[in-house]
């Protein structure tokens, strides 16, 4: 893809804001201090050409991968923290801020299982997801009592923009 090039679709659009990106690093890599301004400013750089990429955005889906989810509904006998007392919970809302979806994630079977779970809907109203996952940090602690949860394989359809 050639640099000047308007990107025609989704992968060339991706491309495009990889390319830009690496540009700036490889160009004075020596003056590119690690902050949180200049990390927040190369993923506007990245997302740039991504529908949704320069601002916010909502999208009609969302779901995750959730790993060693052990207490079923967040329930179990150790003292929870979080929104609802929930071991593994998932919240949607929408650019109003209004709840949209709530739900537990289900417990997996076994020990270091997977769950999986998502929503979605017939049009892009998903602003924001909030995730309590587990009910402590990573560590040593995974026990009958705490529940150690762990997420990947983040799933969400094509960003719009809000106008």
């Amino acid at each position: 893809m050639a640099h000047r090039t308007r990107p025609a679709n989704r992968s060339e659009q991706e491309i495009a804001g990889y390319r830009d990106v690496l540009q700036t690093i490889h160009t004075h890599p020596q003056n590119i201090a690690l902050t949180p301004a200049v990390v927040l400013q190369l993923h506007r750089d990245l997302f740039r050409f991504v529908p949704g990429g320069g601002g916010p955005a909502t999208v009609n889906g969302f779901a995750s991968v959730f790993s060693d989810v052990d207490q079923p509904n967040g329930s179990g006998p150790a003292t929870k923290r979080g929104n609802r007392h929930a071991s593994t919970l998932i919240e949607y809302y929408g650019i109003n801020g209004e709840l949209l979806y709530s739900s537990f994630v289900p417990a997996s079977p076994g020990d270091g299982g997977f769950s999986f779970f998502g929503v979605v809907f017939p049009d892009a109203r998903i602003a924001r997801v909030r995730i309590t996952s587990g009910d402590v940090a990573p560590g040593p602690t995974d026990s009958e009592k705490d529940d150690v949860v762990m997420m990947d394989d983040f799933i969400f359809g094509e960003p719009h923009s809000i106008q």
